[in-house]
């Protein structure tokens, strides 16, 4: 079957885009996560749909298990082949199809980066919305299929609804459409003979599906203006209850494009010119002096906000947001300042964080790597989660301090975004065990006191699934198995 299987793959993309090299194989079978590595047994490098369409027909015929893989920058298990069988490397697929400056969006392939669309679409004064410690070269369409909260959640206009149309090969090997293709993209996608155009199935199905009822192989993706006029603003805050509260005034009135709160640690990160932005996951650690003088200088929490001016009025559009923020300040004895603990230059930092997120990604450094606790509640409830987060970890003998922690505000302050960072060292098998246990028991935790856990990926997954309706988790399973007769697409997640 081996040789079989081998040979069709060989017909599909030739023989220089299969590897079997011990090496890359390894490279493929973990990452930072606490997901039990596994090695896949051949690593296929496709570059078009017709290619995905091959190689997922071969493994229909061989009953092979197929594991999509975009970037290749998954950080929580969720491409590690459970197992094993093939991994579709879609890295090469990353050609920008078109971008339309008039409506405002781009065709991105499953290649496509967020540094790379980033960087083409500020020729065109656009911008992709992007979340808080997303790698440069993650992808953009994994990334916005696997719900990542952009930093603009707070504005419902600009953080939500990230896409509009996209293209899956199905796991049958049919090319589906979801969409008006024919009315926005251009010849090739509205071809005679190019797939089904349908504007009527629900795009949700393959949302943080984890490639497990198709392949996505294109995606409309909206672009917004780039600021013509910026101004950032900060608030210190020694206790999170009182940012809370200036965050429900702020949002009342509608303020600001981004508003979000960073603790010391992931603020102290941002700043630390002792760190680079990491390339790969983990990273090398790497001590620094300025890191922990800088964090214990800096507040608790502070509160950052974004006032955007866009492409018409802009001075005016911040004046007025301006004028309101100071009456919110009045109103609760804050000052409107764009610096904490003396920090020259912070405003002018906190800009280039929302515009290039990647660089919180320097906290890795930290020890190497890191694992986050990331959950949806509502705002009011945060402070109880931090409250059992940190009593679980003074229970566990990790200290406070090494907590990073970032709350991201969404829908206007009806409810909030939670990341707890735990930092471990996985060259130290007593840290790995420590870490793992506590990041295990965390999500445990949040989980029963209600939150909603944000990526169901390895024991997230059994966590999500153990509290939900019966009945829904069969529905799904029929679902998968109407998709997906012989269970080749990565089978085994999302309780599949």
């Amino acid at each position: 079957m081996a040789e079989v299987i081998y040979d069709r793959l060989k017909g599909s993309v030739g023989a220089d885009r299969i590897s079997t090299e011990p090496e890359t194989l390894e490279r493929y079978s973990k990452d930072q996560s606490f997901v039990r590595p596994c090695m896949p047994d051949y690593v296929v490098f496709a570059k078009s749909v017709e290619e995905v369409q091959d190689v997922v027909r071969a493994a229909n015929e061989t009953k092979t298990p197929v594991v999509p893989v975009s970037s290749g920058m998954n950080l929580r298990g969720a491409a590690i082949p459970k197992e094993g069988g093939i991994i579709l490397d879609l890295s090469r697929m990353n050609k920008i199809r078109e971008i339309n400056d008039c409506e405002r969006w781009a065709v991105v392939g499953p290649g496509v980066t967020y540094g790379q669309l980033a960087e083409e679409l500020e020729k065109h004064n656009l911008r992709v919305m992007m979340p808080l410690g997303v790698p440069r070269s993650r992808s953009v369409l994994s990334s916005i299929m696997e719900l990542d909260p952009t930093l603009a959640s707070a504005n419902q206009e600009y953080g939500t609804s990230l896409y509009m149309d996209f293209e899956v090969v199905l796991p049958t090997g049919a090319v589906f459409r979801v969409g008006k293709w024919a009315g926005r993209i251009k010849g090739e996608w509205s071809a005679p003979g190019g797939g089904v155009t349908c504007m009527f199935v629900l795009p949700w199905l393959w949302q943080v599906s984890q490639g497990t009822l198709g392949i996505i192989t294109g995606l409309n993706v909206k672009a917004e203006h780039l600021p013509k006029v910026s101004k950032v603003f900060v608030f210190p805050f020694d206790r999170l209850n009182g940012a809370i509260e200036a965050i429900r005034r702020i949002e009342r009135k509608e303020l600001g494009m981004e508003c979000f709160l960073l603790n010391n640690f992931n603020l102290a990160a941002v700043r630390t010119d002792d760190w680079d932005i990491p390339e790969r996951f983990p990273c090398p650690k790497v001590a620094s002096d300025g890191f922990n003088s800088l964090r214990t200088r800096l507040p608790k929490w502070t509160l950052i906000i974004h006032l955007a001016g866009l492409l018409y009025f802009p001075e005016e559009q911040v004046a007025y947001q301006e004028a309101d923020l100071r009456e919110v300040c009045s109103e609760m004895g804050l000052r409107l300042t764009q610096t904490v603990a003396g920090e020259e230059g912070l405003d002018a930092t906190l800009l280039d964080l929302i515009l290039h997120p990647w660089m919180v990604l320097k906290k890795a450094h930290f020890k190497g790597s890191f694992h986050p606790v990331t959950f949806y509640t509502p705002l009011g409830r945060v402070s109880e989660f931090e409250e059992a987060i940190f009593a679980l970890a003074q229970k566990r003998g990790y200290p406070l301090s090494d907590i990073g922690e970032y709350l991201l505000v969404v829908e206007r302050g009806r409810y909030g975004y939670c990341e707890f960072d735990f930092h471990g060292d996985l060259d130290d098998p007593d840290d790995v065990e420590r870490v793992r246990n506590l990041w295990l028991e965390a999500n445990e935790v949040c989980a029963n006191m209600g939150a909603l856990l944000a990526k169901p990926y390895g024991p997230c997954a059994e966590m999500i699934y153990r509290r939900v309706d019966p009945a829904y988790v069969a529905t799904i399973k029929s679902l998968k198995r109407e998709f997906d007769p012989n269970n080749i697409l990565n089978p085994g997640k999302l309780c599949f």
